[in-house]
């Protein structure tokens, strides 16, 4: 049977400014392993805390793989930077209930040497409420 995996990218916070004032223009990408679909949110000008609050469906036979998630910077004269990005494991949704989170941010750029700054996160929701039916055989 097939089913619909909801994915809504919430928010973001603590995301590395890499304009000179500090701030970046953020917007994210979302890709799975277990079908070609892609996904790119809005552009929030001038943040490091954005707030997308988007939702995406990507259909799949089965639940499984993984999801990649990735923050961009938006470059208006040259190729865009990368934010930081997580890889997420579908199993956990196997029991069909919604799942929202923070996580942390990998592969982050360096942020200002004399700042204590946290590590950037990523609030992300995932539903897949035909989990339960997509594994019975």
């Amino acid at each position: 049977m097939s089913g619909t995996l909801e994915v809504t990218i919430l928010e973001a916070r603590n995301l590395a400014g890499l304009n000179k004032r500090g701030h970046s223009d953020p917007y994210c990408t979302v890709k799975g392993t277990f079908n070609k679909q892609q996904f790119k949110t809005k552009i929030i000008k001038k943040t490091v805390a954005p707030v997308w609050n988007q939702t995406f469906q990507f259909y799949t036979k089965k639940l499984e793989g993984h999801l990649f998630i990735k923050i961009w910077d938006k470059e208006r004269w040259s190729s865009d930077d990368s934010l930081g990005e997580v890889t997420l494991s579908l199993a956990p949704l196997s029991d069909g209930q919604p799942m929202e989170e923070w996580l942390k941010l990998d592969n982050e750029p360096k942020k200002h040497k004399n700042k204590k700054v946290e590590q950037g996160e990523i609030k992300i929701r995932l539903h897949y409420p035909e989990g339960k039916r997509a594994h019975t055989t």
